[in-house]
């Protein structure tokens, strides 16, 4: 989706390769043949990766690792740590096909996560995470709710996405959400 078409409009090479068919193996002798720079995936195929012999190699043109899709874990910094080269950095985002990339952490060797998950980061320019109660108001600390994604998608519209117990929804008339503004989300999920 939009990582392909950002890709190209930036100049850079998309370099797509099949795990599925080809394998961990193979996929470390192509990251290595054809100097890959960044480098995305989800965690559990940069795992399979980690445990190839020669995965130390393949990793040494890489400036960036982009991991999310599932949790990240403090062992995977560990395998960063050790096969990336200093000026590597590791990437933990969240993103979805609807709201593009809404939050991103990035570590590098020198700084490892307090905790044995990766945090995903804050929301990055533009997008304003909140987290919701039943009545659709900002949950308050602590309490579960629903996450909100709002972007500013053109100078005085809005779009926003609602995600519901696995429903999405990307028409903001369903749910009330205050003006957009720049600033951190005070609530998190719990846990």
């Amino acid at each position: 989706g939009t990582h392909l078409f950002s890709a190209l409009l930036h100049g850079a090479t998309l370099c797509p390769f099949s795990v599925r068919s080809q394998g961990a193996e193979r996929l470390a002798a192509w990251l290595r043949e054809s100097r890959v720079t960044i480098y995305h995936s989800v965690p559990t195929i940069f795992r399979q990766l980690a445990a190839v012999p020669s995965a130390k190699d393949a990793f040494e043109t890489v400036r960036l690792i982009r991991l999310g899709g599932e949790p990240l874990l403090r062992g995977d910094w560990e395998m960063f740590r050790q096969l990336c080269p200093a000026q590597c950095r590791l990437m933990n985002s969240f993103s979805s096909t609807e709201t593009g990339l809404v939050t991103a952490m990035a570590l590098d060797k020198n700084s490892p996560p307090a905790d044995s998950r990766v945090p995903v980061g804050l929301p990055v320019r533009g997008v304003e995470v909140l987290l919701l109660d039943e009545h659709n108001h900002p949950a308050e600390p602590g309490v579960e709710g629903r996450i909100a994604v709002q972007r500013a998608s053109a100078p005085g519209l809005l779009a926003a996405t609602r995600f519901d117990r696995g429903n999405i929804s990307s028409r903001p008339s369903r749910f009330q959400t205050p003006p957009f503004r720049h600033r951190r989300p005070r609530q998190t999920a719990p846990r």
